[in-house]
């Protein structure tokens, strides 16, 4: 019978770990134009998105996917 866990979300859900989440996501990605200009305002994006999901507003934007043909 698998676990239930309750009470965790506010227990992981710190300004520390999503700072972690996001250096853990850049990696060899840090000279992309996406990411410097996240650099720029990184705390005031991070601490936005805290909010989000602290007060559980935060809705992703869809996700695309796609194939690539190999020749």
């Amino acid at each position: 019978m698998p676990k239930t866990l309750r009470n965790v979300y506010d227990k992981y859900l710190t300004y520390d770990n999503l700072m972690k989440a996001h250096i853990e996501s850049r990696k060899n990605k840090r000279y992309k134009k996406d990411i410097i200009l996240f650099e720029l305002k990184q705390e005031d994006y991070i601490r936005y998105l805290y909010e989000q999901l602290k007060n559980m507003t935060y809705k992703h934007r869809r996700i695309y996917s796609f194939l690539c043909k190999r020749t």
